[in-house]
């Protein structure tokens, strides 16, 4: 067992896999045309997919209907009505992370994830989803536990890991 903050959470072989299949994923990299790093994002309005080039100094909007797009820093926030665009276009691989605020797992772990979006940006798109505000997709995932991480692939789920990932793996 393995503490973080004051919750105790239980690593098993799962974190291992997951993590070595993340890793697996992060070959490819996306730059945009000037070296920039790039991510992909939903929008919540037109449901359309948006490539956005990260560290500008402006607030990401649509390329089509320019609302703002759901984004803090490197991650998106996926929604009931964005989740299935974003993880069945997007061309790179998808991670995302199925958490509530109610949690205290979850905002143990999600310092680690943030850090990792910021990290792998342009490798990988990183998600999170609120399973209180989006039942329904967290329901046809068939979410039993959160935090649950799932990396998905060319619109396909590779792999799951629930409860939370510690930094090292």
């Amino acid at each position: 067992q393995n503490k973080v903050g004051t919750t105790w959470i239980r690593t098993t072989q799962l974190c291992e896999d997951t993590a070595r299949i993340l890793r697996s994923h992060l070959e490819g990299k996306a730059l945009g045309l000037s070296g920039e790093k790039l991510t992909y994002a939903a929008c919540n309005s037109c449901k359309r997919l948006n490539r956005v080039y990260l560290g500008g100094n402006k607030s990401p909007v649509c390329g089509f209907c320019r609302t703002s797009l759901p984004m803090h820093g490197a991650m998106v926030d996926a929604s009931d009505s964005t989740f299935q665009t974003l993880i069945k276009k997007s061309p790179l691989a998808v991670v995302v992370d199925i958490w509530a605020p109610w949690c205290g797992p979850c905002r143990a772990f999600a310092p680690i994830f943030q850090e990792f979006s910021e990290r792998y940006a342009g490798k990988v798109v990183f998600a999170k989803l609120n399973s209180d505000q989006n039942q329904q997709t967290a329901g046809t995932l068939g979410i039993r536990g959160i935090p649950t991480i799932l990396v998905f692939k060319n619109g396909e789920e590779v792999n799951r890991q629930s409860g939370a990932i510690p930094r090292e793996n």
